[in-house]
């Protein structure tokens, strides 16, 4: 009998920022899918002000969350909560 296990993958990235980045870049493309989140644009990275700015279609809808000293896993808390979409 076989068992098949499925392989975590990791981000490898040499820095913090980078990874913020492409946290933001991947959680975009999964919030686009819904029919909530269709009207997202982009979740951009700031690392000097440790901002996410969240661009909607709408521009009067833009969001700026502050996930400064977040983990990953809490800035993606933190952005779900904030941007406030459905």
């Amino acid at each position: 009998m076989k068992i098949h296990t499925k392989k975590k993958t990791y981000i490898s990235v040499s820095n913090n920022s980078s990874s913020k980045q492409i946290i933001c870049d991947r959680l975009c493309e999964a919030i686009q899918q819904t029919s909530a989140g269709d009207d997202l644009k982009a979740l951009r990275y700031d690392p000097q002000k440790e901002i996410v700015h969240a661009d909607f279609a709408n521009a009067y809808d833009a969001r700026q969350i502050n996930v400064a000293m977040d983990s990953g896993w809490a800035m993606i808390k933190d952005i779900v909560n904030h941007i406030d979409i459905g």
